[in-house]
């Protein structure tokens, strides 16, 4: 009895040593230095959620929880051994679509589900290949009409993270461990935990929510542009970009971070798809790197690189810039190229912008103008085959 009234105090005195550690360690008093020093850097902070749902990097473990899952969700995104057909061809493949949303932008969501991510306009999501889920944080404060909206349509998830653009943690320095820094909590992780550690799928797309994609299009490139048994992702790659030195700048990188003068090659964040093989190797690689805010910088691009999976540069399909044509390229076998285009900020955007995507291929300068009007070819670019 004596033993466990022993064990019983120590273990209370340690605990209360540690909540005055943590709370002494904001602080850079005498005291707080002192502690530090006697106890040594931390190996984490963790941010503590869920422990069924945690994603580890190098210098922090990140710990979610999914406040809401899509009824039978596993079912739903369990999309192996898919067959569609598609021209004429029958496909064994299948494509995991999912748009990074804010709680907020419900018109945004419904007008993605009206257009481009409708079985009325897909073939391919008729045929159950392709599913579409929406992702988004802060399901801690979701409000009654969001409950609704996820009742109805059966394809939201949440997680318990603040949502913001910025999702932080806070994480210590290994040089100065006595300062804490602040880190994004990557969504593109957590997109490649639910695809390989929840759903089943030949491909998964990360997509934003002001981006218009063709998803039968990217079936008709199935075996011939995208391999599912290949390690790649597949997008419009950023070349020998220069880290962000300014801390006013938002993509700020110290050195660190990352101490080359160029990053190596990384896809364009509006919209990428790789196979799930590339998800599991990049997921199996995230321990051995810091996490930075740079989300697309750090998967895509540093430890895609780490772990050799390719990143395919596809510039005439994933479309980058909002500029005009008036044709679309086509493909070796006879298809228009063009998969996806971004920066349409509004219902009615996305409408027309899909209205040009699935016909002509042509998207307008001016997103509230006639879709109908005659378009001049002496005042356009027409975008080349890259």
């Amino acid at each position: 009895m004596r033993v466990a009234l022993v064990i019983g105090g120590l273990l209370i005195l340690s605990s209360g040593y540690i909540s005055l550690f943590i709370w002494l360690s904001a602080y850079s008093c005498p005291l707080s230095l002192a502690l530090r020093a006697y106890l040594g850097p931390p190996v984490y902070k963790v941010v503590e959620l869920d422990s069924s749902a945690h994603i580890d990097f190098s210098d922090v473990r990140l710990r979610f929880r999914f406040s809401r899952l899509p009824d039978n969700f596993t079912a739903l995104c369990n999309l192996e051994g898919s067959t569609v057909k598609i021209h004429n061809r029958s496909l064994n493949a299948s494509l995991l679509v999912i748009v990074l949303s804010a709680p907020k932008k419900t018109t945004i969501r419904n007008a993605i589900r009206k257009q481009w991510a409708s079985e009325r306009t897909s073939r391919t999501i008729q045929g159950n290949a392709a599913r579409v889920f929406f992702l988004m944080g802060n399901g801690d404060s979701e409000n009654e009409e969001l409950a609704e909206e996820a009742r109805l349509h059966n394809d939201i998830i949440s997680v318990d993270l603040e949502d913001n653009y910025m999702n932080l943690v806070y994480k210590a320095s290994s040089k100065r461990w006595n300062k804490y820094k602040s880190a994004m909590f990557s969504q593109v992780a957590v997109i490649l935990h639910i695809a390989t550690k929840m759903c089943s799928a030949s491909f998964v797309l990360k997509i934003d929510e002001d981006v218009v994609f063709n998803i039968d299009r990217f079936f008709d490139g199935v075996d011939r542009v995208f391999f599912p048994k290949h390690s790649s992702i597949y997008c419009n790659v950023w070349y020998k970009m220069k880290p962000k030195r300014d801390e006013n700048n938002k993509w700020y990188i110290s050195h660190d971070q990352f101490a080359g003068a160029v990053y190596p090659p990384f896809c364009s964040g509006s919209s990428y798809a790789m196979t799930t093989k590339a998800a599991r190797d990049i997921l199996k690689a995230t321990p051995n790197f810091p996490i930075i805010h740079v989300e697309d910088v750090l998967i895509t691009g540093m430890i895609a690189q780490a772990t050799h999976v390719r990143r395919i540069n596809l510039p005439t399909m994933f479309h980058r810039k909002n500029t005009l044509f008036t044709q679309c390229p086509k493909t070796s076998y006879g298809v228009r190229a063009l998969l996806s285009k971004h920066n349409f900020k509004s219902p009615s955007q996305i409408e027309k912008g899909w209205k040009y995507l699935q016909t002509d291929c042509i998207v307008p300068k001016n997103l509230n103008s006639n879709i109908t009007a005659p378009i001049s070819k002496n005042k356009i670019n027409v975008m080349k085959n890259g």
